[in-house]
């Protein structure tokens, strides 16, 4: 180097670094920088979008606060320093450094555009759709905005100005996946499976169906014949979705293909009692030969498949006997309502906080009397107790994989649950499943139904506000009253009943 106490070449070279991806490498560049000139405020900026970028939030905010230290007026600083409290979870305080960015300079469509974000997390859905049309007013062209435009207003239930902002941003990008992604699941949740189903094979692109799938054979989506050919339909996303989608490998059997099944380890035994396929491949086990291969959640498209030629069998799922025989010893013998729970799903989930529900407030809503089973596979410290204190019975560290709590589930009356893989179970078992939606439910589900046609025998409970879980739970209990035999309201967590 033929300046090496040069502080802007070393920061000139981190930036190149940070486009190449190359993150710990440009902060080692942009340390020189700043220990070569302290007061240097657009390494320290700089350096907190390569932390940023390396999941390293409190070393980032460490350095945009030094950045505004410096420079007061710093407004990119304090945007950057509000999209890492964001991803902290600190979302009142991003709002803040958002509105401080703001203030700095009025016409800067991120800060509005991240602004919008972390109101829509707070479901303060009106003001996040006031602040993406802020962005795009201050960067028309801003494609990123209109789709979490759309987002805002699908949430709100404008579906139709939710599609026009998404077709909004494909026009300005005619390759943002995320925007196609979003429009494909406002179309299904309408229930437009014509056209919602191709958009959907955009979830690859946009990073919303995990990794694109590694075989080299190629991709069967309904054109070519599988007479005679052998079809490998992998699972994907959630177990869930692949308990969902399971139920469409006996058409493709109809065919005349030779049907593998490749999926993980907690689904291999359950997916054993599926009518109509060949083999269960582990995930993680060698391959055989095949000639195609489909993801199950590309087989709608695949199969042409429309709300009406659903035609859900009332189960497509089964348990062993033997297993059902043990359950049964361990519950001991029947004298009342068995009804599983579930309020809580696996974590990780995009929608966690909008779909769980508190395990102490369903089961104050829950009526005495039934053989309460909590289906969950672990609980908290707090649920333990609290299952333990009201008799609950739970049986965590004997479900093994899914096939163990078929069996559970088929010695049970009634399951009661929120929007999860055992929700989805019970009702391919073709088991009473009653479902607790949050508000803005999953594009699978569709509007305002207290049905679907993917499950005869599920009844959807909604909320009818974000967060408004109390007359899910006050309709709950009262459609078990008549299961009980009782002829009046169960009383409420609030104590009043009718």
């Amino acid at each position: 180097m033929l300046a090496p106490g040069y502080a802007a070449a070393y920061s000139n070279l981190g930036l190149a670094l940070v486009e190449l991806g190359r993150y710990e490498d440009a902060l080692a560049r942009y340390a020189r920088a700043i220990a070569l000139q302290p007061d240097y405020v657009q390494a320290y900026y700089n350096q907190g979008i390569a932390q940023h970028a390396l999941q390293q939030y409190p070393a980032a905010l460490a350095s945009y606060a030094q950045a505004i230290a410096l420079q007061s007026d710093h407004f990119k600083a304090y945007c950057n320093r509000g999209v890492s409290l964001h991803a902290l979870g600190q979302f009142q305080e991003a709002i803040a450094s958002f509105d401080k960015s703001i203030e700095i300079q009025p016409h800067y469509a991120p800060a509005y555009y991240n602004r919008g974000l972390a109101l829509k997390e707070l479901d303060a859905l009106p003001e996040a759709l006031a602040s993406f049309d802020r962005a795009i007013v201050c960067q028309p062209a801003y494609a990123q905005a209109y789709c979490n435009r759309g987002m805002a207003l699908y949430a709100l239930g404008q579906m139709e100005d939710a599609l026009a902002s998404y077709d909004q941003a494909i026009a300005l990008d005619p390759k943002h996946a995320q925007a196609y992604w979003n429009k494909s699941l406002a179309l299904l949740s309408q229930g437009d499976y014509q056209n919602g189903w191709p958009l959907y094979e955009w979830g690859w692109a946009a990073g919303q169906r995990g990794a694109a799938p590694p075989y080299a054979q190629p991709l069967w989506l309904g054109r070519e014949s599988l007479q005679g050919k052998t079809l490998l339909l992998s699972t994907e996303q959630g177990l869930g979705d692949s308990i969902q989608f399971a139920r469409f490998t006996s058409r493709v059997k109809a065919l005349g293909a030779r049907v593998l099944l490749h999926a993980p380890a907690a689904l291999t035994r359950l997916f054993q009692t599926l009518a109509d396929v060949d083999g269960i491949i582990p995930k993680g086990d060698a391959l055989p030969e095949f000639d195609f291969y489909c993801p199950l959640l590309s087989l709608p498209l695949a199969l042409g498949l429309q709300v009406p030629s659903l035609a859900a069998p009332e189960q497509y799922l089964a348990s062993t006997e033997a297993r059902r025989q043990q359950w049964a010893a361990l519950l001991g013998p029947q004298s009342g309502l068995r009804v599983g729970l579930v309020c809580r799903g696996a974590a990780g989930y995009h929608a966690d906080r909008q779909r769980n529900l508190d395990l102490e407030t369903l089961l104050a809503y829950l009526p005495p009397g039934p053989h309460y089973i909590c289906l969950q596979k672990e609980l908290r410290p707090d649920e333990a107790a609290l299952c333990a204190s009201r008799h609950i019975e739970f049986f965590g560290d004997q479900l093994h994989d899914f096939a163990d709590t078929a069996a559970l589930c088929d010695c049970l009356d009634l399951i009661i649950s929120v929007d999860t893989s055992v929700a989805h179970l019970a009702a391919a078992l073709g088991k009473p499943t009653w479902m607790m939606l949050p508000c803005r439910s999953d594009w699978r589900w569709m509007q305002n139904r207290t049905d679907t046609p993917w499950y005869p025998t599920a009844t959807l409970y909604r909320q009818n506000a974000p967060g408004a879980w109390a007359e899910v739970l006050e309709r709950v209990a009262c459609d078990m009253a008549p299961m009980l035999g009782q002829n009046r309201l169960f009383a409420t967590a609030t104590g009043h009943g009718q």
